[in-house]
Protein backbone atom coordinates (compact mmCIF):
# COMPACT_ATOMS: atom_id res chain seq x y z
CA UNK A 1 0.00 0.00 0.00
CA UNK A 2 3.38 2.62 0.12
CA UNK A 3 1.93 3.63 -3.64
CA UNK A 4 -1.46 4.91 -1.36
CA UNK A 5 0.59 6.99 0.91
CA UNK A 6 -0.10 11.06 0.68
CA UNK A 7 2.65 13.53 1.24
CA UNK A 8 1.72 14.23 5.22
CA UNK A 9 3.83 17.40 5.33
CA UNK A 10 3.29 20.36 3.47
CA UNK A 11 5.95 22.82 1.98
CA UNK A 12 4.91 25.21 4.37
CA UNK A 13 5.33 22.76 7.07
CA UNK A 14 8.69 21.85 5.93
CA UNK A 15 10.02 25.34 5.52
CA UNK A 16 8.79 25.93 9.57
CA UNK A 17 11.00 22.76 10.16
CA UNK A 18 13.74 24.10 9.06
CA UNK A 19 13.46 27.66 10.42
CA UNK A 20 12.75 26.20 13.99
CA UNK A 21 15.94 24.48 13.38
CA UNK A 22 18.51 27.27 12.47
CA UNK A 23 17.05 29.64 14.81
CA UNK A 24 18.24 27.10 17.63
CA UNK A 25 21.69 26.28 16.36
CA UNK A 26 22.90 28.34 13.83
CA UNK A 27 21.22 32.05 14.56
CA UNK A 28 18.16 34.10 13.66
CA UNK A 29 19.56 35.42 10.76
CA UNK A 30 18.87 32.49 8.34
CA UNK A 31 15.75 31.23 7.58
CA UNK A 32 14.70 28.51 4.58
CA UNK A 33 13.57 29.72 1.23
CA UNK A 34 10.91 28.29 -0.71
CA UNK A 35 10.80 24.23 -0.92
CA UNK A 36 11.26 21.94 -3.88
CA UNK A 37 9.88 18.17 -3.54
CA UNK A 38 11.98 15.75 -4.92
CA UNK A 39 9.68 13.06 -5.57
CA UNK A 40 11.82 10.16 -5.90
CA UNK A 41 13.36 10.27 -2.69
CA UNK A 42 10.28 11.76 -1.01
CA UNK A 43 12.34 15.07 0.56
CA UNK A 44 11.89 18.44 0.80
CA UNK A 45 14.43 20.16 -0.22
CA UNK A 46 14.65 23.32 1.42
CA UNK A 47 17.29 26.38 0.70
CA UNK A 48 19.01 28.00 3.79
CA UNK A 49 18.85 31.84 2.74
CA UNK A 50 21.46 34.26 4.65
CA UNK A 51 19.51 37.90 5.84
CA UNK A 52 22.16 40.46 6.56
CA UNK A 53 20.35 43.50 8.85
CA UNK A 54 20.07 46.54 6.32
CA UNK A 55 20.58 44.72 3.53
CA UNK A 56 18.44 41.91 3.47
CA UNK A 57 18.96 38.17 1.81
CA UNK A 58 22.51 37.88 0.65
CA UNK A 59 22.20 34.27 -0.94
CA UNK A 60 22.08 30.70 0.06
CA UNK A 61 24.19 28.84 1.81
CA UNK A 62 23.41 25.63 2.19
CA UNK A 63 20.28 23.06 1.76
CA UNK A 64 18.25 20.77 4.33
CA UNK A 65 16.20 17.49 3.61
CA UNK A 66 13.17 17.17 5.17
CA UNK A 67 11.20 13.74 5.03
CA UNK A 68 8.03 14.79 3.39
CA UNK A 69 6.42 11.75 5.35
CA UNK A 70 7.69 12.35 8.58
CA UNK A 71 8.72 16.23 9.04
CA UNK A 72 12.09 14.97 10.17
CA UNK A 73 15.19 16.77 8.85
CA UNK A 74 17.51 14.08 6.98
CA UNK A 75 20.83 15.99 6.59
CA UNK A 76 21.82 19.32 6.38
CA UNK A 77 25.16 21.10 6.77
CA UNK A 78 27.24 21.33 9.53
CA UNK A 79 26.44 24.56 11.82
CA UNK A 80 30.59 25.28 11.21
CA UNK A 81 30.08 24.91 7.41
CA UNK A 82 26.96 27.17 7.01
CA UNK A 83 28.65 29.98 9.01
CA UNK A 84 31.83 29.10 6.69
CA UNK A 85 29.87 29.53 3.75
CA UNK A 86 28.06 32.91 5.17
CA UNK A 87 31.24 34.24 5.62
CA UNK A 88 32.72 33.93 2.33
CA UNK A 89 29.15 35.08 1.03
CA UNK A 90 29.37 38.01 2.91
CA UNK A 91 33.08 38.73 1.97
CA UNK A 92 32.09 37.80 -2.02
CA UNK A 93 29.32 40.14 -1.81
CA UNK A 94 31.97 43.07 -0.59
CA UNK A 95 34.26 42.63 -3.00
CA UNK A 96 36.42 40.48 -1.33
CA UNK A 97 38.70 37.79 -2.35
CA UNK A 98 38.12 35.16 0.35
CA UNK A 99 41.25 33.42 -0.69
CA UNK A 100 43.87 36.44 0.03
CA UNK A 101 42.52 36.86 3.68
CA UNK A 102 43.87 36.00 6.69
CA UNK A 103 42.76 33.05 8.10
CA UNK A 104 39.87 32.88 10.35
CA UNK A 105 40.01 31.08 13.61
Amino acid sequence: MVENVVKAISARQAVATVNEWLVSYVGDRFFGGAATLDARSDLWLVPILYNYPKEGPLGTVGEISVNCLTGELSAHPSVEEIKRRTEDLYRAKRGEDPSILPARN
